[in-house]
């Protein structure tokens, strides 16, 4: 790391003095945890591909749209050119090891789902399948691909199918300890520990109380914690 200046507040610096590797090693480091898409899509010649990607958010819901980026000219940018659909399979701290196994760069005729022992299952609205063994999963059109930075493609996808677990719902919404979502942190993962909900007061309520005081207004609810073990795939 060169052109860097350590203050007594912390470290000031310059990504553009910084190697590619140091800049994404504090990039990914400092936007944590990143949810995972674990992204199934077909090749023009019908084959499966299976691969994570930790750029990867909820963009907007009306309507409700997903996005993650692929760097470089990999197989899932080809099959989502090409094909125009994905599916964005939800990975599980049970499935974690098998995630790892679907981001080896295998040859494109590679089928990873059958190396890393998982079961492909039929979508509803789109021709790539979903991984059975996902929790939850939402099938996309591409509505946009983004070429950014030097080598990146930010694909763009409107939600057209939902599938989600019954045991992931709790009433009318996924719970989130029952989904238990893996995350990415720096170089590693991280599962969901305590979950708790915040009040969230009006600007009425906040202003009548006074700037002393708002932040009471503010309270905590405890949701529980993950207790379930991992098993892997």
């Amino acid at each position: 790391m060169t052109s860097d200046i350590m203050k007594p507040e912390g470290l000031e610096l310059d990504p553009s003095t910084w190697s590619k590797q140091d800049v994404y090693r504090l990039h990914a480091s400092l936007v944590i945890p990143r949810p995972i898409a674990w992204v199934s899509t077909l090749s023009a010649a019908g084959i499966p591909n299976l691969a994570p990607h930790s750029y990867f958010n909820a963009v907007c819901d009306d309507p409700p749209m997903v996005m993650f980026v692929v760097e470089g000219e990999k197989d899932t940018y080809r099959n989502v050119a090409a094909v125009g659909e994905f599916v964005v399979n939800l990975v599980s701290v049970s499935l974690a090891r098998a995630m790892e196994l679907t981001a080896v760069d295998f040859p494109a005729e590679i089928d990873e789902a059958t190396w890393a022992h998982l079961h492909w299952g039929p979508a509803a609205r789109v021709c790539p399948p979903r991984v059975t063994e996902a929790n939850a999963a939402m099938e996309c059109v591409v509505e946009q691909i983004v070429h950014i930075g030097t080598s990146n493609h930010m694909i763009i996808g409107k939600v057209l199918h939902y599938f989600v677990r019954h045991d992931v719902i709790a009433g009318n919404r996924v719970d989130p300890l029952r989904l238990d979502p893996l995350g990415r942190i720096g170089g590693g993962y991280v599962e969901i520990g305590a979950a708790f909900k915040l009040s969230r007061p009006t600007a009425a309520s906040a202003l009548a109380e006074g700037v002393g005081s708002a932040l009471n207004l503010v309270v905590r609810t405890e949701l529980g914690k993950r207790c379930s073990q991992p098993t892997d795939t």
